[in-house]
């Protein structure tokens, strides 16, 4: 659902901005609870053991970034890759442990 609507949306602003700068926001719910992921993805790793859902994360985690790798390709397709920021967060991490919190925001910055 999400690369579907990406795609589309990347493709629109291709053939109306004439080269204007626009502005996307894509929040992926991948690596997040509840733990679920496509079977195309988990199925990527017969060999892993699945406790603690080990299987379901890496499936979640490849499904994220085949999303991003469309959105690279389509904005090189499109002839927006380099000019183009792309800037990558996620939330706080959750609980280490029942009794610890961990504070890490992580963040990237990509500009071509």
């Amino acid at each position: 659902m999400y690369r579907e609507r990406l795609i589309e949306i990347l493709n629109d602003e291709a053939s109306q901005t004439d080269g204007n700068p626009f502005y996307l926001f894509l929040s992926l719910p991948h690596v997040h609870w509840p733990v679920m992921a496509d079977l195309n993805y988990t199925d990527l790793y017969p060999d892993v053991d699945d406790v603690y859902n080990r299987r379901k994360y890496l499936g979640m985690v490849s499904q994220m970034d085949f999303i991003v790798h469309t959105m690279v390709e389509l904005l090189k397709e499109n002839g927006q890759y380099e000019n183009t920021i792309i800037v990558g967060s996620s939330d706080n991490g959750g609980y280490t442990s029942l009794y610890v919190v961990v504070q890490s925001l992580p963040l990237f910055l990509f500009s071509s």
